[in-house]
């Protein structure tokens, strides 16, 4: 015999599964920001990126509620070191921003970036599909944020190359073209 679970009322139900979202750029914004450390104790941004428009929008979210989760799921957290060798990265996200965003001043009067006011801005999300390794020792893959572009760039984004567990890259739909993988010190954390 089952007895009825406390909270079972108000649970909302789900089928399992979920829709897998495909490689490639979508309109999103910025749902958190978090200002941390790298691995290497370089000052590092944690963006939740979410999906604001088309057929995918509040992906993310309706990840967190689906698996009534409260930590933003890996798929949509973009990392970004702002030091050092990443820091092109990082300018080329603050442009992609300024691009999306009608006045955006992200260094206002004082010349510092409050990271706070990253939060609602929109921007153009790419992502890739990622092969894992599941604990059972298949492979998996997954759909997760790779870059950024303007908002207005994201109908000319075509889908980023797969990236396979053993470092090369896959192109979508086609021949793999070997891309070797990233030595300890070109990763910025």
């Amino acid at each position: 015999m089952i007895y009825k679970p406390a909270d079972y009322d108000t649970t909302k139900a789900s089928t399992g599964g979920s829709q897998k979202l495909p490689a490639g750029a979508y309109y999103c914004g910025i749902a958190g920001v978090e200002l941390t450390k790298s691995r290497g104790g370089a000052d590092m941004l944690k963006l939740n990126i979410e999906i604001i428009r088309g057929d995918y929008a509040g992906y993310f979210k309706n990840q967190m509620e689906r698996w009534n989760d409260e930590k933003w799921p890996s798929g949509g957290t973009l990392y970004q070191v702002i030091e050092g060798k990443s820091l092109p990265m990082f300018k080329g996200l603050i442009e992609n921003l300024q691009a999306s965003n009608d006045g955006f001043d992200p260094w206002g009067d004082n010349n510092a970036l409050e990271e706070y006011r990253l939060k609602g801005l929109r921007i153009g999300g790419i992502f890739r599909e990622e092969e894992y390794q599941k604990n059972d020792g298949t492979t998996g893959t997954a759909t997760r944020i790779y870059g950024t572009c303007p908002m207005d760039k994201v109908e000319t984004i075509k889908p980023p190359a797969k990236k396979t567990l053993d470092g090369s890259t896959e192109l979508q739909g086609g021949a793999g073209q070997y891309q070797p993988p990233l030595t300890d010190e070109q990763i910025p954390f």
